[in-house]
C-alpha cells in the first residue's frame, strides 16, 4: 500500500500512515538480527541478515524522520544492551545504517527538514508543513495542560481542542507526542501515573535482562525485543502510539522470555 502525498509515494505497507508501519520495523529489525547472530546455520544467517536489509530498505521508503532517528535509537539501545558478538553486530549496523542514510540524498533532505533547511528533494515541502504542524500542536498541548494542570481536559480531547485554534488544524486528531498528549489530557494525575508505569517497564525490563545473561538463546531474542521497546518510547516523542497494538501485544511474550531466563 502507498501512501501519497505531496510529490512522493510513501510505502505504509497494510497501516494508514507510514509512521505506524515504523512501529512493527522497531521491533521486528532488532529480533531478527539478534536472531541471525544466535543460529548456527550460515544460510540461516542469511536469510535472516536478508530479512533485515529488507526491512531497512522500506523504511527509507516510508520516508518517516521519526522512523529513521527512532531506528538509529533502536540499533544504539540494542548495542547497549547486548554483550558479545551481538553487540559488535549492532555498532557495525548502526554505523553502516547512519553512513548509508545520511549518503542518501532522498533520507537526508528528509532529515534536513528536522533543522527547517530547505532543499530540492521531493516531499520537501510535506516534511517542512508537518514539522510546523507538529509545533502548532506542541504548543496547543502545552497551552491546554496549563489550563488544566491536574486533571487534563480529558482522553482523547486534544484534537477537538486543536481545532479551536486554527481551522488547519481540522485533519488532527492527537499532538503527535504521547507525552505531551498524556499531560494535556489527563493532567499531573495521569502523567504521573505514566511516568510510574514506564519506570516499572523499565525495571521489569532490566531485571528480565540480568535473568538472562546466564542464557545465551534467550539473551538475544530479549535484547531484542527490549531494543524495540526502547525505541517504541523514543518513537513517542513524535507520535501518538498508545493506539498502537503490537507493543502491549508483545509485553507477554518478553516476561516470558524473562521467565525462561529465570529458570535456565
Amino acid at each position: 500500500v502507498l501512501y501519497g502525498i505531496d510529490d512522493i509515494f510513501r510505502v505504509a505497507g497494510n497501516f494508514e500512515n507510514p509512521n505506524d508501519f515504523v512501529v512493527l520495523m522497531l521491533f521486528s529489525v532488532p529480533v531478527l538480527l539478534c536472531w541471525a547472530v544466535l543460529v548456527p546455520s550460515w544460510w540461516a544467517k542469511c536469510l535472516l541478515l536478508g530479512g533485515c536489509v529488507f526491512e531497512l530498505l522500506i523504511l527509507v521508503k516510508t520516508y518517516s524522520r521519526s522512523g529513521y532517528i527512532s531506528m538509529a535509537f533502536t540499533l544504539f539501545a540494542l548495542a547497549l544492551l547486548s554483550k558479545g558478538r551481538l553487540r559488535k553486530v549492532s555498532w557495525a549496523v548502526c554505523l553502516a545504517g547512519m553512513v548509508i542514510f545520511v549518503s542518501l540524498p532522498e533520507t537526508r533532505d528528509r532529515l534536513m527538514t528536522l533543522a527547517g533547511i530547505r532543499t530540492e528533494g521531493p516531499g520537501v515541502s510535506q516534511a517542512l508543513a508537518s514539522l510546523s504542524f507538529r509545533k502548532q500542536l506542541f504548543q496547543i498541548a502545552w497551552w491546554e495542560f496549563l489550563e488544566n494542570p491536574v486533571m487534563g481536559v480529558g482522553f482523547g480531547n486534544i484534537g477537538a481542542r486543536a481545532k479551536t485554534y486554527s481551522s488547519m488544524l481540522n485533519t488532527k486528531s492527537t499532538a503527535e507526542n504521547t507525552y505531551i498528549e498524556i499531560l494535556a489530557e489527563m493532567g499531573l494525575i495521569g502523567f504521573s501515573a505514566f511516568l510510574f508505569f514506564l519506570y516499572m517497564a523499565w525495571k521489569t525490563m532490566w531485571t528480565g535482562l540480568q535473568r538472562c545473561r546466564a542464557n545465551p538463546d534467550v539473551e538475544a531474542l530479549f535484547c531484542g525485543l527490549a531494543a524495540g521497546y526502547c525505541g517504541f518510547a523514543f518513537n513517542s516523542l513524535f507520535d501518538t502510539n498508545i493506539p498502537d497494538n503490537l507493543p502491549w501485544i508483545l509485553l507477554p511474550v518478553r516476561a516470558l522470555l524473562g521467565a525462561f531466563g529465570k529458570t535456565a
